[in-house]
């Protein structure tokens, strides 16, 4: 029996390792796009600069802000559950809407607390090389043209 226990939990242990493996895939360290710091700095712009607005169910009265060089919006989402009133420090999550093509692209950009920022492949469109190429092309020049607008650059 207790073989039979030991073998249940071996089991067990990987697959929750195959299905940490499978989520962290959908994750995409962009540091060297967007920094810890010029987060900290959009977020602080966002809630200074922005306005208030709802863009789904789930999210309600989001800081927003609205792009003036592109076709670009820019929501904050709190880490912190629907049920508390988020503080500043709890928007973690930038959700940048793009309409400056024919075919609109969500970008979800994740602060971790080790102060890493990811790019999350929510619908896993860039599995493939070329188009992960593309996609995080555009979302460096979209990110120049935040910091631009924001005036993060030196």
């Amino acid at each position: 029996m207790r073989y039979f226990l030991f073998t249940i939990l071996i089991v067990l242990s990987f697959s929750l390792k195959a299905q940490d493996t499978t989520d962290s895939s959908m994750l995409i360290k962009i540091n060297d796009m967007l920094n810890f710091y010029d987060f900290e700095e959009m977020r602080s712009f966002i809630l200074k600069n922005g306005d208030r607005k709802t863009y789904c169910p789930n999210y309600t009265d989001n800081p927003h802000y609205k792009m003036s060089s592109d076709n670009l919006e820019i929501y904050m989402n709190p880490s912190s559950g629907a049920e508390v009133q988020p503080k500043d420090l709890d928007y973690t999550i930038m959700y940048i809407v793009s309409n400056a093509n024919e075919t609109p692209f969500n970008y979800y950009l994740y602060l971790t607390n080790k102060r890493d920022v990811y790019l999350y492949d929510y619908n896993k469109y860039l599995s493939e090389e070329s188009v992960r190429k593309h996609i995080l092309g555009e979302l460096t020049s979209i990110l120049m043209k935040m910091k631009n607008e924001m005036k993060l650059l030196n």
